[in-house]
């Protein structure tokens, strides 16, 4: 069970980068907030897992929102929403479009 007074720094943490990003705080300071709540989420069991680059198998657990036909092996040319893991279980697959090599 995930402790209340935890998620609540995860949610001070979010709200930071919101107001840092929207008052053009400099970027180092926005990217160390980001950190810390990513940090956060690991210590909860969230995994964030970016495929952007990797090659495109079709038995891959993906939800493909554009896909472009060739002879080619293709790629995951863009991730438009990451993978979640949950205590090592998928609980939302990556969201991507793929393309060509």
């Amino acid at each position: 069970m995930i402790a209340v007074d935890a998620v609540a720094d995860l949610v001070v943490d979010i709200w930071r980068i919101v107001s840092r990003a929207r008052g053009a705080e400099s970027f180092d300071r926005v990217l160390a907030a980001s950190e810390r709540a990513e940090d956060r989420l690991r210590r909860f069991g969230f995994e964030v897992v970016s495929l952007a680059g990797r090659s495109y198998d079709p038995n891959m657990q993906v939800k493909v929102i554009e896909h472009e036909e060739c002879d080619q092996p293709l790629m995951i040319a863009e991730c438009l929403s990451p993978a979640i893991y949950y205590n090592g279980d998928l609980i939302r697959p990556a969201e991507v479009v793929t393309k060509g090599n």
